[in-house]
């Protein structure tokens, strides 16, 4: 599945949902963020917000951040014991399941570790 087929699903979602309705403030294209989900965490470049989805470029998931305030301090690659899991673009994060979002400030990583 390419990019462009994401956004063709993306822009289908958003129109089967309420005019009305408007996206959290927080998620905001071309930001960097660190997304803590129900079950992990994501960094990467929101690209997209629709639908109910919030689309990543250069994303990478663990399911241990570390310390948090080290991890907005010095990114993930600053961490020695953090595993990552690279991906790419276009990964699909939930709004639903989002707990929280960070700035992100640093190089996102782009190789699993």
């Amino acid at each position: 599945m390419e990019i462009s087929d994401l956004l063709k699903v993306l822009e289908c979602l958003s129109s089967s949902q309420s005019s009305k309705q408007e996206e959290p403030s927080a998620l905001v294209p071309g930001w960097r963020v660190l997304i803590r989900t129900v079950t992990n965490y994501w960094v990467g470049e929101i690209s997209v917000v629709r639908g109910g989805f919030v689309c990543l470029n250069g994303a990478s998931e663990t399911k241990d951040a570390g310390r948090l305030s080290e991890t907005y301090k010095h990114g993930l690659l600053g961490q020695e014991c953090t595993e990552i899991e690279h991906i790419g673009d276009g990964v699909l994060v939930a709004i639903g399941a989002i707990v929280d979002v960070l700035p992100y400030n640093h190089p996102l990583p782009t190789q699993t570790k």
